[in-house]
């Protein structure tokens, strides 16, 4: 059953119903594997799972039955009859947000239930903010086989610690961020910008010294040449600057100075080139560039 707008009445995932009271010699019923996923709206009514009404008194929930809240904002009178709660945040901002709010006047009875918590990879949030998963002003109650498990929380960008857990007064199931770190493919972008630049440098500084002078210390129609080379590591939040994220860089000059139409010049070739490594497993580039220069001679 999917939930994507307003419903004035109950809402089931799957439902048996008698009139009268099952005796041992009738079938077994069940009301199994009946899955409910509310993504938007208001329901005015209940949101049952796997329901199984024996007569007057409800004989038992099923088995299977999961409830999927995949909003924020969302409202229905109470939940019951679910084996399984899955709740997952919206993108965006989500601090002092609630998913689902339950709003019937009786208090909401999760014992025996899974309790699982996603946090969407695009949720904003900050450590120490605080998501109310479920909320009822008249109370939420658990026991000792009500399972709440640890939240599920990755990004592409930052990688999340936190908890969900029954608020103190007992009318909310929060989630709380308790902290954040940078993820191993954002490190690895970082480190190679980094390292980039840094190679880029050195080959910009070495043509503006060596490269150059070399040309100029040169006489008439008389060839030179240079080399230079050395190394860099940059790092960034928890990532390692050793064997595992490491730049190299080298750069060279080559070619001949003479007499132009009368002047001095020094035309050559001045050659770059590096390896990088940022975490192997994840990044290699390689940078190589050709520029061609021309330099007057005193």
């Amino acid at each position: 059953v999917n939930i994507d707008g307003d419903v004035a009445k109950n809402v089931y995932g799957g439902h048996v119903l008698l009139l009268s009271t099952v005796t041992a010699d009738s079938p077994t019923l069940s009301a199994n594997n009946n899955v409910v996923n509310f993504n938007a709206g208001t329901v005015l009514g209940m949101l049952y799972g796997g329901r199984i009404e024996n007569g007057n008194a409800v004989s038992s929930t099923g088995a299977g039955n999961p409830l999927n809240v995949n909003g924020t904002g969302l409202t229905a009178k109470n939940i019951e009859n679910f084996n399984t709660v899955n709740l997952s945040t919206s993108a965006g901002k989500i601090a002092g947000t609630t998913l689902l709010t339950l709003n019937g006047g009786t208090a909401t009875d999760l014992s025996g239930t899974e309790i699982n918590t996603t946090v969407n990879a695009n949720s904003e949030f900050a450590v120490g903010d605080v998501v109310h998963l479920l909320a009822n002003s008249t109370g939420i109650t658990t026991d000792e086989k009500t399972n709440i498990t640890a939240p599920t929380i990755q990004s592409a960008v930052a990688e999340y610690t936190g908890t969900t857990k029954m608020s103190t007064d007992g009318k909310s199931l929060d989630f709380t961020a308790t902290s954040a770190s940078l993820t191993e493919q954002s490190k690895s972008v970082a480190e190679t910008r980094a390292a980039t630049t840094t190679v880029l440098n050195s080959a910009a500084d070495f043509l503006a010294s060596a490269g150059i002078t070399n040309a100029v210390d040169a006489a008439v129609m008389e060839a030179f040449g240079s080399a230079g080379g050395g190394s860099a590591a940059g790092a960034a939040g928890d990532a390692s600057s050793d064997s595992d994220g490491n730049g190299e860089s080298g750069s060279g000059s080559v070619g001949e100075a003479k007499t132009v139409r009368g002047g001095n010049f020094a035309p050559f070739a001045a050659l770059g080139g590096s390896s990088l490594r940022a975490n192997p497993a994840l990044t290699s580039i390689r940078v190589a560039g050709v520029s061609m220069w021309a330099s007057p001679v005193p």
